[in-house]
């Protein structure tokens, strides 16, 4: 199981988004994390709060995209 912490210092949307993607500082994509392991892979409660903050970010980018 990789357990991954988010990066607390991304300020902006496209930082944002590319972390999800792409993974930030050769760090796994996000998006691949939750698709693979759920919840599992945050090792701190910090990483969950920050990660459903940021989840309205991810869908509302998702649903701009694809409208």
């Amino acid at each position: 199981m990789v357990k991954y912490s988010l990066n607390c210092s991304i300020q902006t949307v496209p930082d944002d988004w590319a972390e999800y993607v792409d993974g930030y500082a050769g760090g796994p994509p996000i998006k691949e994390m939750e698709s693979r392991f759920g919840a599992k892979w945050k090792p701190e409660l910090r990483d969950t709060q920050l990660f459903l903050r940021r989840k309205a970010v991810y869908d509302d980018v998702t649903v701009l995209a694809l409208s």
